[in-house]
């Protein structure tokens, strides 16, 4: 996003799932996008930050083995001006959020540590004293993720500042979407919150909602499907796709090969919608949820890299066709929207860092 903001190409529309879903919603917050400062703000990340032990009943995740608190990290920057949290109708940039809903009928023959929260966490007593890694828990629920990348278990669901999902708050949208099924788990904290989930649960007909990835990590037929729907105000739109889950080689995760192998299956599907695809390598480990600095400064380093070769694609997609005179006419200028965020200086300042160089290291290492 770097490279392409830097190019003066700001998309239009978004869509996203999983970690897409949370690079979107911040891309989306406000115009022009701050993007560094989002950087920044990302190397402010912690594993007992956005990790916990925290126990909510479940109605509307799929039990996991860590809670997902990206919406208490996430409070101040997905908050409007006036405290109140970011609806998808605030975001300054049209965005919508994929996440995968759980079918009934898949869901009831789940086992019971997917349905019922404090059986899943009951063999981790000892969480808060674990380094966070892979260790033989993670590793074998993370197997388990492969039975969830199949339409026959998960649908398919746009939340989107349109319809009745328009009121649903940004960073819950981009939580659920992120729940790696089994692994990490969300529930709203807003009350307000709780009779729009029930409606689009029940209009959806899915037990539970967890990450978007299962059911489209590239979602670009949904993103093609959008616009045809009147989502953009044209249907003259230059679709660039970005995957970061692509399989590669790494002797480090082998494990991961018959995950991303799963998901490569949706590609077949998606690809044909996309003007553009940009594979990003290499790329941070996809259980690294707390990055230090200097790993964001190389993941950035190698995403822009990959971008770069797009940007001729694009810039030539995105040339004026004109049909008479010497010159396209004039662009009128498109009306910016007015930003409902919080100002990132606001931000920043309500960022607690831990003091102390114990606290600092258990902050980065433990949850």
């Amino acid at each position: 996003m770097q490279r392409l903001l830097a190019a003066g190409q700001v998309p239009d529309y978004m869509i996203g799932s999983s970690f897409g879903s949370i690079i979107g919603s911040l891309v989306a917050r406000e115009l022009p996008v701050p993007i560094d400062e989002y950087a920044e703000w990302a190397k402010t990340v912690s594993y007992r930050a956005i990790l916990g032990p925290e126990r909510r009943r479940s109605r509307h995740g799929l039990a996991g083995m860590f809670t997902l608190r990206f919406d208490q990290f996430a409070h101040t920057l997905l908050s409007r001006a006036d405290g109140e949290r970011m609806r998808m109708s605030d975001l300054a940039i049209p965005f919508d959020v994929v996440v995968a809903g759980v079918r009934r009928q898949p869901y009831a023959a789940l086992p019971s540590r997917f349905r019922h929260r404090e059986r899943s966490t009951l063999t981790l007593r000892s969480l808060p004293f674990l380094p966070i890694g892979i260790g033989p828990w993670v590793a074998a629920r993370m197997w388990q993720v492969a039975a969830f990348i199949d339409l026959r278990v998960v649908k398919p669901i746009v939340i989107s500042a349109d319809g009745a999902t328009r009121d649903v708050n940004v960073v819950d949208a981009a939580s659920f979407s992120s729940a790696i099924p089994g692994v990490l788990y969300h529930e709203t904290s807003d009350p307000r919150m709780l009779p729009i989930l029930d409606e689009l649960c029940a209009d959806q007909d899915v037990a539970a909602m967890v990450d978007g990835g299962a059911a489209s990590n590239v979602p670009v037929e949904l993103a093609w499907e959008r616009v045809r729907d009147g989502r953009l105000g044209t249907r003259n739109a230059c679709y660039l796709a970005f995957d970061c889950f692509h399989p590669h080689w790494d002797p480090r995760h082998l494990w991961l090969v018959p995950i991303t192998q799963a998901v490569q299956l949706q590609m077949v599907r998606n690809l044909p919608y996309a003007d553009h695809l940009v594979r990003f390598e290499p790329t941070l480990s996809p259980v690294n949820l707390a990055p230090s600095a200097a790993a964001i400064d190389r993941a950035c380093r190698w995403g822009r890299d990959s971008v770069e070769p797009a940007i001729a694609v694009t810039s030539a997609l995105l040339e004026p066709t004109w049909w008479e005179g010497d010159r396209p006419p004039a662009a009128e200028p498109k009306e910016r929207t007015k930003s409902a965020a919080s100002s990132m200086s606001a931000v920043m300042a309500a960022i607690q860092a831990p003091t102390g160089r114990f606290r600092r290291w258990r902050s980065r290492h433990l949850t």
